[in-house]
């Protein structure tokens, strides 16, 4: 499984163009976010982009159909999640910040929605609290869990979260019934 595909869907146009590339270039599934949460909503002074919303996760369904590319985007509550179910989205991400969002993981985990749930690692959450949000979800068959990085007392301007392979290594080990992926966008620090 190799995700690849922008922060965010700015437009149609975009977003195909940016998913035939990666398609092209050997990705397996595609990500964009619908919406975007941002710690700043003004950074800089000015507004930050928040994502089109509703209007990206029909763009993520068409491509789906179209690429027959499978899709991945996050929610950020259980609305959220319910929409881009019906417009035919197949993962959908939890972020790092939402994988404490209990009333949005009981709903999610009632629903029998397959291929199911991608579970990025909270960015202070220990590997126990992780599967406990996983369990949450549905455990191994519904959930992939993805270490994005974490928070470290040592974080620059370039590494504001280190990868823990640990973690990777260790869920292997002691928890093989779930799929592991690494998401190194934010965990690399530079993006070359």
């Amino acid at each position: 499984m190799l995700i690849a595909g922008p922060c965010a869907v700015e437009s149609r146009d975009q977003a195909f163009k940016i998913a035939r590339f990666v398609q092209s270039e050997g990705a397996t599934h595609f990500r964009a976010g619908s919406f975007k949460g941002q710690n700043r909503p003004f950074p800089n002074g000015k507004p930050a982009y928040m994502g089109l919303g509703e209007q990206a996760m029909k763009i993520l369904g068409d491509i789906e159909k179209e690429l027959d590319m499978p899709t991945t985007s996050e929610a950020q509550s259980s609305g959220q999640a319910a929409k881009m179910i019906d417009y035919g989205i197949s993962y959908i991400q939890i972020g790092a910040r939402h994988m404490q969002n209990f009333p949005m993981l009981s709903f999610l985990g009632k629903i029998n929605y397959t291929p199911g749930y991608i579970l990025k690692r909270g960015l202070g959450s220990t590997i126990d609290e992780w599967l406990g949000a996983a369990e949450w979800l549905g455990g191994p068959s519904r959930v992939i869990l993805c270490e994005r990085g974490i928070a470290s007392f040592d974080r620059t301007p370039t590494t504001r979260w280190r990868l823990d392979f640990v973690d990777v290594a260790f869920l292997r080990r002691y928890h093989p019934k779930y799929r592991v992926i690494v998401d190194v966008s934010h965990g690399s620090g530079d993006r070359e």
